[in-house]
């Protein structure tokens, strides 16, 4: 997080004068004195006319503007802030005195879900919005990564509200606890660390909980893995510049979540199957979890070989060909093409079913159900 970018022109950061202020403290005197001058400040030929900002910087200030937003457009939202470098500090809304795991807590899960059981449900943002601000931008770069023991922290606290997020945002590798990724793929540490992983994207679409991950670009935090819980729980994996990591914050904070426990159930003809799942059923259960205004979920179908369905009839001159509630005949494209027939019928149902759970704790059910006419021409059936 301390690695900068170069930005043309001269801008104040929030933050950056009292960190400047807290490191001249911390010189002798007359050291301090020298480096308060400005032209001793930089290199022989280095340009001045830029601001050079770190990715924490960039996080600040991305994670200080979703914050103002919030507590603008929805104050009654509520913030848990928890950040993690060689140890995992639980800030909470910014009001309670912050929580800290390190050492061997952070490789036993029991304890971390313990720990994250006790924190209490933040206050809303309208409430709580300084005082979270302030704890942001008061944060250093420091250490290691201790990235899944904060995950699985985040996780548990959310769980305590179906339907909340967890946004990571980290440039590092995981390296300290548990989800450590600094091995080689051939060792038996990292199997243990995918299933970590893993389990993490079971345990937070089993609460309602949506990980996404945002990946500073330039660092390696191996993605592949840690996007294996955003991919399970319907979360984003974004590479990000630092200078735009407030517009993917604000992309995701802005895309909320409607529905948690999905479950989508599909129903095809008996002579259909779905192709892209390992079986060759016509009926197909996914277990989907949570779902934004935004969520796509589809499916591709075939036939099955062991029975060729029969054509019918070519029509004779002057007939046409109709669609079963059709009162005006079929376009001429159609008539061209006899239609197919499947077991006797010239339309085919589609059934699909969707159990959910609403965000005020309703079970729901909803079933849509289509028939669609059968053809062997393909420029009918992409209309």
């Amino acid at each position: 997080m301390c690695v900068t970018t170069e930005v043309p022109g001269q801008h104040d950061l929030r933050g950056a004068k009292e960190k400047k202020e807290k490191l001249l403290k911390s010189l002798p005197t007359d050291l301090d004195i020298d480096v308060r001058r400005e032209e001793l400040q930089y290199m022989q030929g280095q340009r001045r006319n830029v601001t050079w900002i770190s990715r924490m910087e960039s996080v600040q200030a991305a994670v200080d503007a979703q914050l103002s937003r919030l507590a603008h457009s929805e104050p009654n939202k509520r913030v848990c802030l928890v950040t993690f470098s060689d140890d995992v500090v639980i800030i909470g809304d910014g009001r309670m005195v912050p929580v800290t795991m390190a050492g061997d807590k952070l490789s036993n899960s029991q304890t971390v879900v313990d720990t994250g059981r006790e924190i209490p449900l933040p206050a809303a943002i309208r409430e709580t919005q300084k005082a979270l601000s302030k704890k942001v931008f008061s944060l250093e770069e420091s250490g290691q990564t201790a990235l899944g023991p904060a995950v699985l922290v985040s996780i548990v606290i959310a769980s305590q509200k179906p339907g909340s997020k967890v946004i990571v945002c980290t440039d590092g590798l995981a390296n300290v606890g548990l989800g450590g990724l600094d091995v080689t793929s051939s060792d038996k540490a990292y199997a243990a660390a995918v299933n970590f992983y893993d389990d993490l994207g079971d345990i937070a679409l089993e609460k309602g909980v949506t990980v996404s991950l945002l990946k500073i670009q330039g660092g390696d935090c191996r993605a592949v893995e840690l996007g294996q819980v955003a991919n399970r729980t319907g979360g984003q994996v974004t590479p990000v510049n630092p200078l735009t990591v407030t517009e993917e914050f604000s992309s995701i904070l802005t895309n909320p979540v409607i529905a948690t426990d999905v479950i989508s159930k599909i129903i095809l003809h008996k002579e259909l199957y779905i192709r892209t799942e390992d079986s060759r059923e016509s009926v197909i259960v996914k277990q989907v979890g949570n779902v934004t205004a935004d969520s796509e979920l589809t499916y591709e179908y075939g036939m099955h070989r062991s029975k060729k369905p029969p054509i019918a009839p070519t029509p004779t001159d002057g007939d046409e060909v109709k669609s079963k509630g059709d009162t005006g005949g079929a376009s001429p494209g159609i008539t061209k093409v006899p239609p197919l027939i499947i077991d006797g019928q010239t339309h085919v149902a589609f059934q699909l079913q969707i159990e959910y759970t609403s965000l005020d704790g309703d079970k729901c059910l909803r079933v849509i159900t289509q028939t669609k006419p059968v053809t062997s021409d393909r420029s009918v059936a992409e209309k």
